[in-house]
């Protein structure tokens, strides 16, 4: 996995395109994952143009029963029980690939795979994304859910259109392509693709994310 480098000596020119591009890169997650009050939010389960099956639809047959938080986990699933909490790099792709990661025949909605990923998360971002009530899962995965499907992401590293990053602060930025498949193993559909921003911290020792928005 590549880490853009800064040179350590730029014009004024190049400072004025790595300060507008950390901001847009920041401005992006924020608008993925801030509410009304300014507090981080869960992050949005709508993927861009042209993959419109995924967006949520206030439309969506009303739940049976009030929405409940998603519990979040205290442990890592076993396919990331290894990983190096020093390297963020690392830190960063296990988080998508687990939020990603659905299994519709048991999961509530995507949130039960956001709490999943709840040790990889920063405190504040963790409590922002559980306190309140789970969503509508929307329409991609009630089609999927239909089948029973497991969805696997398979994701890229994408350029981070030259954020800074600093010893403390990583920015990165995931092409994310989910794939349905029945138990049987045939698909469901076609991939839908959409991509994600995250932000990783330091945290002592380990790196957390900080924001995670789907775009």
């Amino acid at each position: 996995m590549t880490t853009t480098h800064i040179p350590t000596r730029r014009s004024a020119a190049g400072r004025l395109t790595v300060a507008a591009a950390a901001i847009a890169i920041t401005a992006a997650l924020m608008a993925g994952c801030s509410g009304e009050d300014g507090e981080p939010t869960a992050a949005s389960t709508t993927p861009r143009t042209p993959a419109q099956a995924q967006q949520w639809d206030p439309g969506d047959p009303p739940r049976t029963i009030e929405p409940t938080a998603a519990t979040p986990s205290s442990a890592l699933p076993d396919a990331a029980a290894e990983l190096d909490r020093s390297n963020p790099d690392a830190v960063s792709q296990a988080a998508v690939q687990i939020w990603f990661s659905w299994d519709t025949a048991t999961d509530r909605g995507p949130n039960d795979a956001t709490a999943r990923a709840a040790p990889l998360l920063t405190q504040k971002f963790a409590d922002s994304l559980f306190a309140t009530g789970s969503n509508s899962p929307g329409g991609q995965w009630l089609t999927w859910a239909k089948q029973d499907a497991v969805v696997t992401p398979t994701i890229r590293l994408m350029p981070d259109q030259g954020a800074p990053q600093t010893p403390d602060r990583k920015y990165y930025v995931y092409e994310v392509t989910q794939t349905a498949r029945t138990p049987d193993g045939e698909q469901v559909g076609a991939p839908v693709t959409t991509s994600a921003w995250v932000i990783c911290v330091r945290n002592g020792p380990i790196w957390e994310v900080s924001q995670l928005a789907q775009r």
